[in-house]
C-alpha cells in the first residue's frame, strides 16, 4: 500500500513537471504505473487552475475592483502561464497541419515541424479572441455559479481530453502521447467518469443550481470530445500530443461559451 501511495504521489509530481510550470526539481522514476497516475492527475490540475482563476475574480469583486476588461484578460492569461502555453502550442501545430490540406502522413510531419505557419497564428488569435469575449461576458454576472463553474470549465476540459486520449488510437508510435499511453487502457475512462460524478456531487452540496449547470457542462465536454476524436481519426489517423493539446484548448473555449450561454439564457434558474 505504501508503494502504491508513493507511485501516486510520483505521478502527481510527473504531471506537474510535464503539464505545468510549477518548479518540481525532484528526480522521479518513470514507468507505466507512474505515467498512468500522472494522467489521472490531469483533472485535478484543472481544478487547481480553476480555483486560482476563481479566486482572482473573487478578490477583484470584493477588494480590488479591477475593470472588467483587465479582469477578463487576467483570467484568460493565468492558465496559459500555469501550463507554459503547452496546449496552445498543440492547437497551433494542429491548425498548421489541418489546414495544409495534405494527406495524413504529411500532416503528421507538419505537426512535428518546429516552425510556425500562418494558419497557426491566425487560429490561435481567433481562439483566444473568442475565449476572451466569452470570459468577459460571463464575468458580467457575479452569481455564485460563476465561481463554481469556472472551476468546472478547467476540470471538464481535461475530462474531454482524457476521453480522446483513452478512446483514441495513436497516430504515431513516438512522441508525448505515445509516452503517456503506456499502461493506459480504454477501461481507464471509468475513473474519469467516477471523479466527474464525485465532482458534481460536491458542487451540489455547495449550490444546487451550479450542479445542474455542471451536468450540462459535463455532457457538452463529452460531445466535444467525441467530435474531436472523430475528426482526428479522419484527418490524422489518430491522436498525438499536439492534437490532445488542441482538444484541451478547444474544449476550454467551448465550455466558456456554454457557461456564458447558461448565464445569459437560463437566468430564471439563478
Amino acid at each position: 500500500m505504501k508503494r502504491r501511495w508513493k507511485e501516486m504521489f510520483d505521478g502527481f509530481l510527473l504531471a506537474l513537471q510535464f503539464y505545468t510550470t510549477v518548479p518540481v526539481k525532484k528526480q522521479i522514476a518513470v514507468d507505466a504505473r507512474r505515467l498512468k497516475f500522472a494522467f489521472y492527475t490531469l483533472p485535478f490540475i484543472g481544478i487547481g487552475i480553476g480555483l486560482v482563476n476563481a479566486s482572482i475574480i473573487t478578490v477583484s469583486e470584493t477588494c480590488v475592483q479591477l475593470p472588467a476588461a483587465i479582469l477578463a484578460l487576467l483570467v484568460l492569461n493565468v492558465p496559459i502561464l500555469i501550463t507554459g502555453g503547452l496546449h496552445l502550442d498543440g492547437w497551433m501545430d494542429m491548425s498548421d497541419a489541418l489546414f495544409s490540406y495534405r494527406d495524413k502522413q504529411k500532416r503528421l510531419e507538419i505537426m512535428s515541424d518546429p516552425r510556425t505557419g500562418s494558419f497557426a497564428v491566425l487560429s490561435v488569435i481567433l481562439l483566444l479572441a473568442w475565449r476572451y469575449v466569452f470570459i468577459f461576458e460571463t464575468l458580467q454576472s457575479s452569481a455564485m455559479t460563476t465561481f463554481l463553474l469556472i472551476v468546472s470549465i478547467y476540470f471538464f476540459a481535461r475530462i474531454s481530453m482524457g476521453y480522446v486520449f483513452i478512446q483514441g488510437k495513436l497516430a504515431k508510435q513516438e512522441g508525448l502521447a505515445a509516452f503517456f499511453k503506456q499502461g493506459i487502457s480504454r477501461s481507464d475512462f471509468k475513473f474519469f467518469l467516477f471523479i466527474s460524478f464525485v465532482f458534481i456531487l460536491v458542487i451540489s452540496c455547495i449550490d444546487r443550481i451550479s450542479a445542474i449547470y455542471a451536468v450540462f457542462i459535463f455532457i457538452f465536454s463529452l460531445i466535444v470530445a467525441m467530435l474531436f476524436l472523430r475528426m482526428l481519426n479522419k484527418q490524422f489517423g489518430g491522436v498525438t500530443g499536439d492534437t490532445l493539446g488542441a482538444v484541451l484548448e478547444g474544449s476550454e473555449t467551448g465550455l466558456w461559451l456554454i457557461v456564458w450561454l447558461l448565464h445569459s439564457f437560463a437566468t430564471e434558474l439563478l
